[in-house]
């Protein structure tokens, strides 16, 4: 199929001026993750809050609710995107931009009296409206990214304003749904509908009753009801990415991830705000957000585990933003939603790991580095020179983007996690999983 040009006016609303386009549109899978507009709360906001309130403080914080860039700000870098906020000055039409706004909820509501009524979703999707028609944000639909984060407020605060569940879903899927039908509307057709991470979890939402959680999961069944049910009717890739289970993950088992304070770092003293001294070992920031940490695995994961619709490069870059675009992820759904053809696997040849921990009472003396190099379709070597360490390791899976290995000498499974870039080993068939290294590099197509 090739790519037709297409003349389009974007009704962007009835009350407003139509805008005409000319944009190139194409239902082909497979071609480059170009541009990314993220709208959403704290969890996602990476500086619009703090440009409109000074809040929070800063430092300790770095300009957005936790102490470095959030999961969707890794997750560009991963993408070769340098992700801008949307209050910067002076932006150019083509960047990639993020519309998240802490203390957004849904609606038009914010927990910040200063920004209530001005920045919730569907002012975010009001923003981004305006412009469009202004000329002021021009992008490619069959290559631009949309994605949405939001919910954690309604629920949080809904509960603790006393609000039944019922009306904070009814009200949440309302707003969600009117928000993908109206950026679809002025263009959108890769639109990713993120799941909500319990936030009774969290510190500060442990108190609050079951029925929070129970307004979390109905509401993600209701974004997984409005991803397929638009996708459909709108004929456009939208779909749910698991953002929220990704946070989970890391909540409920801190020690697999490499973490080992499952509270917050920052904390209220008689003084002001006390920090710990490893933020990096902490899964929280404050009592309600994660630290950068926790986003860094979060945004891996969200960019190397994309398929059916989009698949990035196994190895990811994230030491910062590039000084040029340089997009290195593909759609793989075609922007009218058409599914994929069967996608090639991973193929990886060699693994360099740093071994911070082992399954053998300290028998390998651990810290060291090591190589894991494919021998045969089946047989790896495990070679590390600093310890004299030989090993043979037989590949027992390689679904993307995870491999997993069996030691038979010493009844050792090891997987390999390569966009969340840790390795972990059990004893056993029914052990329980420990981490115990980091992924330095790898070679993988």
């Amino acid at each position: 199929m090739t790519a037709a040009s297409v003349c389009r006016t974007l009704a962007v609303s009835a009350a407003m001026l139509a805008a005409t386009s000319c944009v190139v549109a194409s239902a082909q899978s497979g071609g480059l993750v170009e541009r990314l507009y993220v709208f959403g709360d704290s969890y996602s906001d990476s500086g619009n809050g703090y440009a409109l309130t000074r809040q929070p403080q800063s430092p300790p914080y770095a300009s957005r609710y936790s102490n470095g860039p959030t999961a969707v700000e890794h997750m560009a870098r991963t993408f070769g995107l340098t992700l801008l906020h949307s209050e910067e000055p002076n932006l150019a039409p083509y960047a990639s931009l993020n519309f998240a706004v802490s203390g957004a909820w849904t609606s038009r509501k914010n927990n910040d009296a200063p920004m209530d009524g001005k920045t919730g979703l569907l002012n975010q999707v009001d923003t981004f409206e305006d412009r469009v028609r202004q000329g002021k944000t021009r992008f490619r639909p069959e290559a631009t990214l949309f994605f949405m984060a939001i919910g954690t407020n309604d629920v949080l605060f809904g509960n603790l304003g006393r609000q039944d569940n019922r009306t904070i879903v009814a009200n949440a899927r309302r707003n969600v749904e009117q928000s993908v039908r109206r950026l679809h509307a002025a263009g959108a057709r890769h639109i990713a509908i993120a799941t909500l991470p319990m936030v009774n979890r969290s510190p500060r939402g442990r108190s609050l009753p079951a029925s929070t959680a129970e307004a979390v999961a109905v509401l993600n069944r209701e974004y997984r009801n409005i991803a397929e049910t638009l996708r459909a009717a709108l004929k456009a890739d939208v779909f749910l990415i698991p953002w929220g289970q990704y946070y989970d993950d890391v909540i409920a088992n801190p020690t697999a991830f490499g973490f080992s304070n499952p509270g917050p770092c920052v904390t209220n003293a008689a003084q002001g705000l006390s920090v710990c001294l490893a933020p990096e070992q902490s899964v929280f920031w404050d009592v309600l957000h994660p630290t950068t940490a926790t986003h860094k695995v979060v945004g891996l994961r969200l960019a190397a585990q994309g398929e059916p619709h989009f698949t990035c490069a196994v190895k990811p870059s994230t030491d910062g933003p590039s000084e040029s675009e340089n997009p290195v992820c593909r759609f793989l759904s075609g922007a009218d939603g058409a599914a994929p053809g069967p996608q090639p696997m991973t193929a990886c040849g060699r693994v360099v790991v740093r071994q911070f921990a082992d399954m053998c009472g300290n028998c390998t003396r651990p810290p060291w580095t090591g190589e894991i190099t494919k021998m045969s379709a089946q047989e790896w070597s495990v070679d590390s020179r600093e310890r004299a360490i030989r090993a043979q390791w037989r590949l027992v899976s390689q679904v993307r983007p995870e491999m997993l290995f069996y030691d038979v000498k010493r009844d050792l499974y090891t997987r390999f996690d390569l966009p969340a870039r840790k390795g972990w080993q059990r004893r056993g068939a029914g052990g329980p999983w420990v981490a115990t290294s980091d992924i330095l590099e790898t070679d993988c197509q």
